[in-house]
């Protein structure tokens, strides 16, 4: 259940990102993203109860993963505009990776120091890590937008945009969404 209620925070911070990506920079939401995961971590190796297990594990390390996700996420694609499928991809597969390592430098670090402290360490070294992201996290300037736009018209040329009426209605979707879950549920039997 922690993990259930961590990637549907996962969800609600990557939207919650979506949204404050137009209002502040990335890096400002990296931060926030900082804030939360070391909360969460903290006040997880503090826990005695499932339901601080639920909020502190689930909710603040759940969000904080994703409202930093979706800010590297958003701002990487507009480096590559003629490449999002691809890079999303990719993106996506080291999120998925970096998960299946973590757990495992997790579980070595538990047995050596306990899960409390565990923990606690986790949470300042993924701290530090998000916030030295910062400094090599930006979006392209006004200039390089254009000059990156111009790659995506030529390309755009022969390729068809859907609707997402369109998108629902094809085969493809529901290949590639059972694809994910079976993936999804994959990782979760797997961990």
């Amino acid at each position: 259940m922690p993990f259930t209620i961590c990637m549907g925070a996962v969800c609600v911070g990557c939207m919650f990102a979506g949204y404050m990506i137009h209002v502040v920079s990335p890096r400002i939401i990296m931060i926030i993203a900082a804030i939360c995961v070391l909360a969460g971590f903290f006040l997880t190796s503090g826990i005695v109860s499932l339901t601080g297990l639920y909020l502190c594990y689930g909710v603040f390390c759940g969000f904080g993963v994703g409202i930093g996700y979706n800010s590297i996420l958003s701002s990487i694609l507009k480096w590559f505009p003629d490449k999002t499928g691809i890079l999303s991809g990719i993106l996506l597969m080291g999120f998925g990776f970096g998960g299946s390592i973590l757990g495992n430098i997790a579980v070595s670090l538990m047995n050596e120091t306990g899960w409390r402290m565990a923990f606690k360490i986790l949470g300042v070294v993924l701290a530090c890590v998000i916030i030295l992201s910062t400094f090599v996290l930006w979006e392209p300037n006004a200039s390089e937008i254009m000059i990156l736009s111009k790659r995506v018209k030529v390309r755009a040329a022969g390729n068809r945009d859907y609707t997402t009426k369109e998108m629902v209605k094809s085969s493809s979707f529901y290949v590639f969404f059972l694809g994910c879950c079976n993936v999804s549920h994959w990782f979760k039997c797997y961990q």
